[in-house]
């Protein structure tokens, strides 16, 4: 940053720059998935979470319908996948509204994060008139350790 400019931070798809598979429109499949996983093990990582959109989520919930482990209840119907056991580890699947509906990531959560600059406060500023004027100024950066770790699907269908 500058007098002029503000400062800025790159994110998760500016400094991962490996392990990512790019489908053009073609369907996700289970395959996508795992490979990725495997990629970002054979690297060192042990990736533990697919953070994907709602959409991601319903497909990797198809991949497992028949094949899902769950505890009795006659009050309840239908499936939730929130966990993926694969050859590589156990996965948690966690999705959220604002992820991009076509990319799904693949991370390890201990090998990122946000670090502080300057914490958040507040601080008083001149007021010209009858009203107080004040400034809520902080500082953070995420970082991301071991870029091989992690891993990124996108392009994907998500009609198919």
């Amino acid at each position: 940053g500058s007098a002029s400019a503000a400062r800025s931070m790159g994110g998760f798809d500016q400094y991962v720059t490996t392990n990512l598979k790019a489908k053009s429109g073609a369907a996700l499949t289970r395959k996508d998935i795992e490979d990725v996983f495997q990629d970002a093990y054979e690297a060192g990582g042990a990736p533990d979470t697919i953070v994907c959109g709602a959409w991601a989520r319903r497909k990797i919930s198809s991949f497992y319908e028949g094949v899902i482990r769950t505890d009795r209840s006659e009050e309840r119907g239908g499936h939730t996948i929130t966990t993926v056991q694969t050859d590589f580890g156990e996965m948690e699947v966690v999705y959220c509204r604002w992820n991009p509906t076509d990319t799904l990531y693949v991370i390890e959560k201990d090998k990122m994060g946000w670090i502080e600059y300057r914490p958040f406060d507040i601080y008083e500023r001149a007021s010209t008139g009858d009203y107080m004027v004040k400034d809520v100024l902080g500082e953070y950066s995420f970082v991301l350790c071991n870029e091989e770790a992690h891993g990124k699907i996108s392009g994907f269908s998500t009609t198919k």
